[in-house]
């Protein structure tokens, strides 16, 4: 049986510290590799409420539905 999977995106990260760091070619080709610090604590946070603000509108102190 043949499937199509569209509209998706995959997200990957490897250890740096344990198992294989040997990625064929083959398989590498099938992704953009970015290389990036941990961020601070303080941008973590920001990025993981800022889809709530957006969603409630508690970046302008208004609720989502007040806000249009």
């Amino acid at each position: 049986m043949l499937k199509e999977v569209t509209n998706v995106q995959y997200a990957a990260c490897m250890n740096p510290t344990a198992g294989s760091f040997h990625i064929t070619p083959r398989m590498q080709r099938h992704f953009a590799t970015f290389a990036v610090q941990m961020p601070s604590m303080e941008t973590a946070r920001h990025a993981a409420a800022a889809p709530f603000k957006l969603k409630w509108g508690l970046h302008t102190g208004r609720s989502a539905a007040h806000a249009a």
